[in-house]
C-alpha cells in the first residue's frame, strides 16, 4: 500500500509456530485442502543427502531437517515454522479471512468437517455485523483460522 492509498499489490503472510512441521503439513494438506508451496531444510522435494552437502558448501546454515514451510489455499498463504531463525511465533496465532464468495462458507465447513478438521465453532451469526457468519478452525498447535461470510 502506497502512502496515497493506492494498492501496490503488497500482501502479508502470517507465520504460525508449530511443534511438528511434518504433522502440520499433513494436517493443512489433508484436512484443510492447502497445497505445499515450499519447504526449507532437509531432504524435501528432491533435495537428497548429496544435495544437502552440496548446498552446505554454499550456505552452511541450511538445516539437515525441514524447519519451515509455506502452504496455500485460494490466495491464503501461511508459513508454518517449527524452528527457523525467524523470531518465534508462539501459538496460538490467529488469521482472519473474509471470503469473497460468501456462499462458500457453508461448503467450506462441510468439507472440513468431513475431512476431520478441528472445527472449533461451526458457522454462527456474529453480533458485531449484520448478516455475517463466522467459522473457526484450529490446527494441531492451537493456531486459529477464522473465516467470515455473509448470510445472503
Amino acid at each position: 500500500m502506497s502512502d496515497d492509498g493506492v494498492n501496490t499489490g503488497d500482501y502479508a503472510r502470517p507465520i504460525f509456530g508449530v511443534s511438528d512441521l511434518a504433522a502440520s503439513l499433513r494436517y493443512y494438506q489433508e484436512r484443510l485442502g492447502f497445497t505445499l508451496q515450499w519447504v526449507y531444510g532437509g531432504p524435501q522435494h528432491g533435495m537428497g543427502e548429496k544435495d544437502i552437502e552440496e548446498w552446505k558448501e554454499i550456505d552452511s546454515g541450511i538445516p539437515d531437517r525441514p524447519v519451515i514451510a509455506e502452504v496455500k489455499r485460494n490466495g491464503i498463504e501461511i508459513i508454518l515454522d517449527q524452528s527457523s531463525s525467524h523470531p518465534r511465533a508462539m501459538p496460538p496465532s490467529v488469521i482472519c479471512v473474509e471470503l469473497h464468495d460468501y456462499s462458500s462458507l457453508g461448503k467450506l465447513h462441510e468439507q472440513w468437517a468431513a475431512a476431520g478438521a478441528r472445527i472449533k465453532k461451526a458457522p454462527f451469526e456474529v453480533g458485531w455485523a449484520e448478516e455475517t457468519l463466522q467459522l473457526e478452525v484450529e490446527d494441531l498447535d492451537g493456531n486459529f483460522l477464522i473465516f467470515w461470510g455473509n448470510l445472503g
